[in-house]
């Protein structure tokens, strides 16, 4: 049986355009999919999306307050961890008075930069 050679044109013009049509949307689908990843914070390879979790950055010497801690749980904190590291500190009651007075006052704020002593 012979065909039309305009029949094999219209048959090859066809597939070409379908295959463009399946490129495009190919090309669509990923970027929907890579910005809904980014807008929902599923970026694997970074952090969150949304400023609420970003901390600012702060030198060893000091601390960012997390919420729900106080200058005394930042202060058993950090006194912890540097009698872990067989530093020379002070009595822990010394050392939280330090606290207060380098930060002028006991109160705190989650996301403050408490200065250590």
């Amino acid at each position: 049986m012979r065909t039309n050679p305009s029949s094999q044109a219209q048959v090859a013009t066809y597939r070409r355009r379908r295959l463009g049509v399946a490129a495009v949307a190919s090309c669509i689908m990923s970027f929907a999919v890579i910005g809904a990843c980014n807008v929902l914070g599923a970026d694997p390879g970074g952090g969150p999306a949304s400023a609420a979790g970003v901390q600012p950055a702060v030198a060893p010497e000091s601390v960012v307050v997390r919420p729900g801690d106080t200058l005394w749980s930042v202060a058993e904190r950090v006194y912890a961890r540097e009698r872990r590291d067989g530093a020379d500190v002070m009595a822990f009651a010394d050392y939280v008075d330090a606290l207060v007075v380098r930060n002028g006052g006991a109160a705190v704020a989650p996301g403050d930069v408490v200065v250590l002593p």
